[in-house]
């Protein structure tokens, strides 16, 4: 094979074994970056709301229930008192499940997984007030 001068291909100190045994650095986790993270804030709580909203929509189609916006905002649709409350606190478990494998894949650093869930969870408690006011039961 033809050789390859060093200055188009040039290699760490240690040639190419070296390279390849150098640990995966996660993105982000050399220096602060706010836009970095706030994208990755964005990106989970669109995730968290697309597989929430196909979850429940497959669900009520499959049963027979209406799909409803009050479904992912409102805690009156959460309960056991009704099939369609069991559905809906089913597809919440099976969200939190999806939920763990969408942090895992992007914030990619353990540390930071609880801050991003209690995030998550904190902005859709406000996306709740703003929807349907504070919940006054649980």
């Amino acid at each position: 094979p033809p050789q390859v001068p060093n200055h188009l291909c040039p290699l760490p100190q240690g040639g190419l074994a070296t390279m390849l045994r150098q640990k995966h650095v996660p993105l982000g986790a050399m220096k602060f970056d706010p836009l970095y993270i706030i994208s990755q804030i964005v990106t989970l709580q669109c995730l968290y709301y697309c597989s929430l909203g196909l979850c429940l929509f497959i669900a009520d189609m499959m049963l027979g229930f209406g799909f409803g916006m009050d479904q992912l905002f409102a805690a009156k649709a959460l309960g056991f008192s009704s099939p369609a409350g069991v559905t809906n606190v089913v597809c919440h478990l099976m969200q939190a499940m999806v939920g763990a494998v969408w942090l895992y894949l992007i914030v990619e650093r353990s540390k930071k997984c609880l801050d991003y869930a209690i995030t998550l969870y904190i902005l859709h408690l406000l996306l709740c007030i703003v929807f349907r006011g504070f919940p006054q039961t649980i």
